[in-house]
């Protein structure tokens, strides 16, 4: 039984049952609930909604209790509920154009993208079916910024591994299953006269799409590895590994993650070339250093990359 919170332009928060958590934070199972909030045996599509400063029940049988109770759930620990939008050009657009109204940890997910975008600007096929999702982040310690697309990778392998899932992750910011990409990452700084603003991260990930061979390389989906589930699903499971794992991470940096990081590395110890523009570098993926980036072991010696397509 999930109680899924939305906000819409309005500030206007909802929620309905949909599944198995109260929020991406915390775990409760029906009974628990309904022996705490009294709740009562409500449809799929029945929502309660109140303004966020002034909660006000309306066409629920859910108690006000019960609706303030599963709010403090959703905004445990800074999460934000994410919102939601059938179309957008793309998620990670629509939050650089909204930083200035939107808190720290504000995320949107979309349907379908027209103008989705991944790193070097190519761009991201949005199939119907995929989970297209981005969050606002408006860090105070600029340190490890770098290492959020790796912070993402680690917690939606976390996700699709509760889903029934094998997922490794292609060093920098891809995860695979089998070898054939079901998730991609990209995170944009947002900057203002050399001071950041916010950073955004972003990623799609293949829930229900298929023909997904049609696309410039080996891709596949959740449907067709056989695990049927919803995008607000996978959403939850992401938001709460991230969340997790965002405070260690921004103190202390990647080597609060790298063991998670390293385990599901699927190109370690193997022969690898990076692609860095017309720049090409052979090797061994030797390890990931504490910092995230990647030790090549080259004929020249080990070599640090910071940034590259790999090509196993």
């Amino acid at each position: 039984m999930i109680f899924q919170i939305r906000t819409d332009l309005r500030g206007v928060v909802g929620a309905r049952r949909s599944g198995n958590y109260v929020s991406p934070k915390v775990r409760a199972n029906r009974q628990n609930l309904e022996n705490c909030l009294s709740l009562k045996d409500i449809g799929n599509e029945n929502f309660f909604s109140f303004p966020m400063r002034k909660p006000q029940v309306t066409n629920t049988s859910l108690s006000k209790p019960a609706v303030i109770f599963i709010l403090l759930f959703c905004y445990n620990k800074g999460m934000q509920p994410p919102i939601h939008f059938e179309e957008l050009d793309s998620t990670i657009t629509y939050l650089k154009n909204n930083r200035a109204t939107l808190p720290h940890g504000a995320a949107v997910y979309a349907d379908r993208q027209t103008a989705g975008r991944g790193r070097f600007n190519r761009k991201w096929v949005s199939q119907e079916g995929g989970l297209y999702f981005s969050i606002l982040l408006k860090p105070k310690d600029t340190r490890f910024l770098a290492n959020l697309t790796q912070l993402m990778a680690v917690s939606v392998c976390h996700a699709l591994e509760e889903l029934g899932a094998d997922p490794k992750i292609k060093w920098p910011n891809d995860v695979q299953v089998n070898m054939q990409k079901i998730c991609g990452i990209l995170s944009e700084a947002i900057t203002d006269n050399g001071r950041l603003e916010a950073v955004v991260v972003g990623a799609g990930v293949n829930v229900a799409q298929e023909g997904l061979d049609k696309i410039d390389q080996p891709a596949t989906s959740l449907k067709e590895l056989g695990i049927h589930t919803t995008k607000e699903r996978v959403l939850d499971l992401v938001l709460e590994f991230f969340w997790r794992d965002y405070p260690a991470l921004s103190a202390n940096g990647f080597k609060t993650i790298r063991p998670d990081f390293l385990t599901r590395f699927a190109a370690l110890g193997k022969e690898v070339a990076v692609k860095n523009g017309e720049k090409t570098i052979f090797g061994t993926a030797e390890d990931v250093s504490p910092n995230g980036t990647l030790i090549l072991r080259t004929a020249t010696g080990p070599e640090e990359i910071y940034i590259g397509d790999l090509i196993v």
